[in-house]
């Protein structure tokens, strides 16, 4: 079978498992957004939705700081490329997790919601969870194998939706939203890492530092004011009519993007 076969096989395949990835979410992140919502109320969903705004911000620089895409167009596997992003994100995602934790008593202040100095900190475990899963997920995207990227997102939304709802039954009330939160980047960290035979180590380079570095300066840029149009009307319906108001813009925009996901997603 020629190279082209085989490239023709794998990309049928990750279109398939593509399919496969967005619509097992979309309709397992609903269902549980659905029972969510219904048990805990826009109230936990406004204090999580505050609580993680500096999450989200820190992903910008982790997961879509362009360093998948750095190791992704150099179709050779250069040791020393793979091991430096690793370190350079793992370290990156550390000093973001400090960074949200000493954000949580400015946070509490300025949407006056006090619960939000012990649930930031609680939050700032995703950023280096999320950190462990950039080089998986490249070294997989470069080899189009995608079925492990269907795998994690179906059973992470499967696994912490099962955690999240159960607590929130329990009368854990916004404890499930965090916990929910957190899991979801801890079971897919540790899918990806069962789908690649490589592990890290201390063979780093200068040259490929400077290198990951300007190319993720390259690329933030459009994604930081993405996320800004993104999260500005939350933050700016904290600071003027607090948390409860931001639970309902939450749950109506919740709402709206999943059904409008799924009208929008082609099927195979």
């Amino acid at each position: 079978m020629s190279s082209d076969d085989l490239l023709q096989q794998r990309t049928a395949r990750g279109a398939f498992w593509a399919t496969i990835e967005v619509w097992g979410v979309e309709i397992l992140q609903f269902l549980v957004f659905a029972v969510l919502a219904r048990v805990l109320g826009p109230g936990a969903y406004g204090i999580v939705g505050l609580a993680i705004l500096p999450v989200l911000v820190v992903n910008v620089f982790v997961m879509q700081g362009g360093w998948i895409e750095f190791i992704v167009r150099n179709r050779g596997r250069v040791v020393e490329q793979v091991n430096t992003v690793f370190w350079v994100v793992v370290v990156l995602g550390l000093l973001l997790a400090a960074a949200v934790v000493a954000s949580a008593p400015l946070m509490a202040r300025a949407f006056e919601t006090p619960e939000l100095v012990v649930l930031v900190p609680w939050l700032a475990i995703c950023p280096a969870l999320m950190s462990l899963s950039v080089v998986p997920a490249a070294l997989l995207q470069r080899e189009i194998n995608l079925a492990p990227f269907a795998i994690r997102s179906t059973l992470s939304v499967a696994v912490a939706g099962s955690i999240g709802i159960w607590l929130a039954l329990s009368g854990y009330g916004v404890w499930s939203l965090i916990v929910y939160e957190i899991t979801i980047p801890l079971v897919g960290a540790t899918v990806l890492w069962t789908a690649v035979n490589w592990r890290p180590h201390a063979r780093v380079s200068i040259k490929h530092f400077s290198e990951a570095i300007r190319f993720s300066s390259s690329v933030l840029g459009e994604r930081v004011i993405a996320l800004t149009e993104t999260l500005g009307p939350r933050a700016a319906i904290g600071a003027t009519h607090g948390a409860i108001a931001v639970g309902h813009w939450t749950l109506a925009r919740k709402i709206f993007d999943l059904s409008a996901d799924l009208m929008q997603r082609p099927a195979l």
